[in-house]
């Protein structure tokens, strides 16, 4: 229901579209007769154009588009005219629903809190493992994304370009590089390759081949 029947912005994604007899919003000057007007399905509790039409709300947070909503009940107390009195009283969740941004270090030096948080990272790079560490502050975590900025997305394509050309050793190298903050050893990167040539041979895909020069073996 809106004011005067006009689509309105601004619902929670939690909510299912709802139309009756093919209306999906309703002029609200329908319902001035009324003393009261009780409304439901909307999550964010309102009132529509008059103060005695209103939505309650949903007593918890659903999606994290609610995380601003002050969720709670309202009250309503008809005298013997029909005036409404209408009193909103505040529900203090045991778990709250919010947005955590920073960088993954200082997100794990947080104190453990049981929230529902949707982590926003703010690395420059990959972060690998990042929801397993993140629940070791955050044990309810929902979700976890990157927020690239824009030298952030050039970096992470021109990285995904040049990693799509590269061979299968040279991938590892890049991804023992990432998880490590060290280089390969040249005897992890031998058992790499004698473990990858098993593999080729086993699953019968194709002979592994290694080319070496000088400086000993370079690619599979």
């Amino acid at each position: 229901m809106t004011p005067r029947g006009e689509p309105q912005e601004g619902t929670s994604d939690s909510e299912r579209p709802l139309s009756i007899g093919g209306a999906e919003h309703v002029n609200a000057a329908y319902f001035a007769p009324f003393h009261y007007t009780a409304l439901g399905h909307l999550h964010q509790a309102h009132h529509v154009g008059d103060e005695r039409v209103r939505y309650a709300g949903s007593p918890l947070k659903y999606s994290i588009s609610e995380e601003h909503h002050r969720k709670g009940y309202l009250v309503v107390e008809l005298d013997a005219t029909g005036a409404a009195a209408v009193e909103k009283r505040h529900l203090a969740p045991l778990r709250d629903m919010r947005t955590v941004e920073g960088r993954i270090a200082d997100i794990e030096r947080h104190p453990i809190d049981e929230d529902y948080v949707f982590v926003r990272l703010l690395d420059d790079g990959p972060v690998l493992s990042a929801m397993e560490r993140i629940r070791s502050v955050y044990p309810n975590a929902m979700h976890v994304e990157r927020k690239l900025t824009l030298p952030g997305l050039r970096q992470e394509a021109e990285m995904t370009e040049g990693r799509a050309r590269m061979d299968g050793l040279s991938l590892f190298k890049a991804f023992y590089q990432d998880v490590r903050g060290t280089e390969l050893s040249p005897e992890t990167e031998r058992l790499f390759i004698e473990t990858m040539e098993d593999v080729y041979r086993e699953e019968g895909e194709r002979d592994a081949t290694v080319k070496a020069d000088d400086d000993g073996i370079r690619s599979v």
